[in-house]
């Protein structure tokens, strides 16, 4: 009786039964399968601190962390997020490598541009020192330099201009070569090296082998990237798990390649027996897991958009959610 009596309580303090909802569609996972890791929060917050606090350490130092995600990913560690251990320098140096697989694939839309510049005798003048000083104070937006260049001598200047033509063709290059990017990045998932990146036979194979799988990639990518930059005040903590969930989404491709992705992946995890389970809560737009607890054994709220799924800081879950949709997990 003491047993039931706990187990009646228990149940009206949580509310009616709900139905439970597994995770399966791709975007959805991509966006919660890091509150498998019952240290998502402190991960998180490690990777957002530096994001905010020092953005020209804490970028290179995302993208060396994303790195070591990839491993965890397709050979399934007991945990699917690396932990901090290994050291924030381990990190910043594998970061540094990544900037220079982007930057070495975008050096010839730079050189051009400079080429073109200088052919016309342009001069570096204040507001070009401006941006150039802009870009590294922020490194994060440095990618988008290229864009703003091609912009300011098209648009802007007050001297020379680029013909209209020449500016769209820098553009597509420029955009084409962000598109295969990543399929220069799976090679290093594929072989744990950096200079793979820039096997572009290989590179290309992956994109031919599955086109509408890396459009497809690319589409989730956006989406769920959009949403972690547009996170403000959390803006710091969103880019860090929006990458996480990219390096989800595009070595997802890479599933169906025993020679990666070993038994046991967390691709094949999730969609098994530690597949993400969800109630809804008193919000139609928040969701509770019932199988995920933190390391305290506090249940993630996470929150719907669309088809994305979204963890919660905690501080907003327990301002949005009631204190009987927050109930314990059961695994």
């Amino acid at each position: 009786m003491k047993g039931g009596s706990g187990n009646a309580a228990e149940a009206g303090r949580c509310g009616s039964k709900r139905v439970e909802q597994t995770i399966t569609d791709p975007l959805a996972l991509a966006g919660a399968f890091v509150v498998r890791d019952p240290g998502w929060r402190r991960k998180l917050l490690v990777g957002g601190l530096l994001m905010l606090l020092v953005n020209a350490v804490g970028w290179p130092v995302a993208l060396g962390y994303r790195k070591a995600l990839i491993g965890r990913l397709l050979h399934g560690t007991d945990r699917p997020l690396p932990d901090w251990s290994e050291g924030i320098l381990h990190y910043y140096l594998d970061g540094l490598k990544a900037l220079g697989v982007i930057f070495g694939y975008l050096s010839p839309v730079y050189l051009t541009l400079a080429i073109v510049l200088r052919w016309h005798g342009v001069a570096i003048d204040g507001t070009v020192i401006l941006g150039v000083c802009f870009f590294l104070v922020c490194p994060l937006l440095s990618p988008a330099s290229f864009p703003a260049a091609v912009a300011y001598w098209t648009f802007f200047s007050s001297g020379f201009r680029l013909p209209p033509t020449l500016a769209a063709a820098l553009m597509l290059t420029f955009g084409a070569i962000v598109f295969f990017i990543p399929a220069g990045f799976l090679q290093v998932s594929k072989t744990g090296r950096y200079l793979a990146a820039f096997d572009i036979p290989a590179a290309a194979a992956t994109i031919v082998a599955n086109p509408s799988g890396y459009v497809k990639a690319w589409y989730h990518s956006v989406l769920i990237s959009f949403v972690g930059h547009a996170a403000l005040p959390l803006a710091p903590w969103g880019i860090v798990w929006c990458y996480l969930g990219i390096i989800f989404i595009f070595n997802s491709l890479l599933e169906r390649d025993a020679a990666v992705c070993g038994n046991g992946s967390w691709y094949e995890r999730l969609r098994g027996g530690d597949a993400i389970r969800i109630v809804e809560t008193g919000s139609r737009r928040l969701v509770r897991c019932v199988n995920c607890p933190d390391d305290s054994g506090r249940p993630p709220i996470l929150l719907v958009l669309g088809g994305l799924l979204v963890p919660m800081p905690d501080i907003l879950s327990r301002l949005f959610v009631t204190e009987g949709d927050r109930c314990g997990p059961r695994l």
